[in-house]
């Protein structure tokens, strides 16, 4: 109904006969109020769009939550291969061959911590707590430099600089070492141990080295042939009774380390395809 036909319609209601015993006046009273008291369907839809709006903004922080906290950076190397890798923070990681990093980079504000597969080496930079994550154990410092060897069943930290704290993720074995020292977990045995390591022995890799220490000879070519991108395999199962310590620099070839290896233990070796080596009892 338009503005002016209701003036009329109202001055038409003012000028009846009140044949009542309430008065003119308060007849036209109630009937103000009546009018007056019917409702604005106007604000009913501005508050109908603001609860969507409400729902939608709150959707966009859930959903720019999640993302920052569930986006994943992998690094990732193959056999031979190396790498090295700036954190958020200004922390650096160099990755040994077949080695896998993961963190969330959006996330890293709020929570400095990683998985990590393979051997890496860190170097942190100061800040809030930094940890390492791995199948068998997990590593915390707040500034420091270490090693970190996690393959398999095998979990093994080597301190370099400053104080870290680690941990068994399966049992309760945890020790806090420092520079110098080697934490070694063994989850099998529901123990581990710390002990005093040269930097050279167990830093060999950043130089172009191998370094194994009463290693077991599975062990030893396991680590050439992830150094050389190549396959070997054991013809007989009592070379794993062999344990090697020894330490000499990376030949340019496959063969050539091969050959060190074997002549110390009465072994051969011989390519049967493409890059698999056979290890043979003599």
């Amino acid at each position: 109904m338009k503005h002016d036909d209701t003036h009329n319609e109202l001055d038409f209601f003012k000028n009846l006969e009140n044949d009542f015993e309430q008065s003119d006046a308060e007849l036209w009273a109630k009937i103000e109020q009546k009018i007056e008291s019917k409702p604005k369907k106007t604000k009913t839809v501005k508050l109908f769009w603001a609860k969507y709006a409400i729902a939608a903004m709150l959707l966009l922080v859930i959903g720019a939550g999640g993302f920052m906290k569930f986006y994943t950076t992998t690094i990732t190397t193959n056999k031979a291969d190396f790498a090295a890798h700036t954190l958020p923070d200004g922390s650096i990681v160099e990755l040994n061959a077949e080695t896998t990093l993961s963190y969330q980079p959006y996330w890293w504000q709020f929570d400095r911590s990683l998985q990590l597969a393979g051997e890496a080496f860190f170097e942190v930079e100061k800040g809030e707590q930094f940890t390492v994550y791995s199948a068998e154990g997990k590593t915390q410092v707040l500034g420091t430099s270490f090693n970190i060897f996690a393959r398999k069943k095998d979990y093994k930290v080597f301190c370099r600089t400053g104080k870290v704290k680690v941990s068994s993720t399966k049992t309760a074995f945890q020790t806090n070492i420092t520079a110098g020292e080697m934490a070694v977990v063994d989850n099998a045995n529901k123990t581990g141990e710390k002990e005093k390591m040269a930097l050279n022995n167990f830093m060999w890799w950043k130089n172009d080295k191998f370094n194994f220490v009463n290693e077991n000879l599975p062990n030893v070519f396991a680590e050439i042939a992830r150094q050389f991108d190549v396959e070997i395999v054991l013809e007989n199962e009592k070379i794993a009774d062999f344990e090697m310590t020894a330490s000499f620099e990376k030949h340019k070839n496959v063969e050539e380390t091969l050959a060190l290896v074997c002549e110390n233990f009465e072994l051969s070796f011989e390519k049967t395809k493409g890059n698999v080596y056979q290890v043979l009892k003599k």
